[in-house]
């Protein structure tokens, strides 16, 4: 059974401009996402009241939290240390959800 989950992660402290180099290769990876195990159904960076990056939110489809766990531990800002914390819930998309395909 599929289930909706959201990701929030905040950027650590300082990691602007390494923010910067590794986004190329972490939205690729998000676009890449289209599938099983994790499907990615929307996402985009918060943004603080200076209008710059400050973490992520990102919704995405999977059959369990465990694969949501695997998908964010791969993610290039974590392996690079941009999320200084990340936390995963499930959601139940109930207004403005994507119809079936």
């Amino acid at each position: 059974m599929t289930l909706q989950f959201v990701i929030t992660a905040y950027d650590a402290e300082h990691t602007h401009e390494l923010r910067a180099k590794h986004r190329d290769e972490h939205r690729a990876r998000l676009r890449a996402a289209t599938g099983s195990p994790v499907k990615v159904l929307t996402a985009g960076p918060l943004i603080n009241h200076a209008d710059e990056p400050v973490g992520s939110l990102i919704i995405v489809e999977a059959d369990s939290h465990t694969d949501v766990e695997r998908f964010v531990a791969a993610d290039p800002y974590v392996i690079n240390g941009i999320y200084g914390r990340t936390e995963i819930f499930g959601f139940k998309w109930t207004m403005g959800a994507p119809g079936p395909a």
